[in-house]
């Protein structure tokens, strides 16, 4: 088994990151209700209209990603689904990359 090396909240992880591991991460915690239909009970709509169903609207909302998910660890709400610092981190740092899909 790999140990995972936790970081302090706000620091970035090392290195570029693949789009592939911010869309896993996105899948995991945050499409429930982030989707143009919301599987998450109580969600009839996206909240605030924010989806993650494209490459492109993952790009267009990576700064509201960074100050919901990343700075303030407001989303997921309640940190329902247990998103881990490091996921936070490897979010973080693929937005200050430039949140490229490709």
């Amino acid at each position: 088994m790999i140990a995972t090396q936790v970081r302090p909240a706000g620091e970035t992880a090392k290195g570029p990151v693949a789009f592939a591991t911010v869309q896993a991460t996105l899948n995991k915690h945050c499409v429930m209700c982030h989707s143009p239909t919301p599987t998450h009970r109580g969600y009839p709509a996206p909240p605030g209209g924010v989806v993650f169903d494209t490459p492109e609207h993952i790009a267009e909302f990576a700064p509201r990603i960074f100050e919901r998910a990343v700075a303030s660890h407001g989303m997921p709400l309640g940190d329902e689904t247990g998103m881990t610092d490091n996921e936070r981190a490897t979010l973080g740092a693929w937005i200050k990359a430039g949140a490229k899909t490709q």
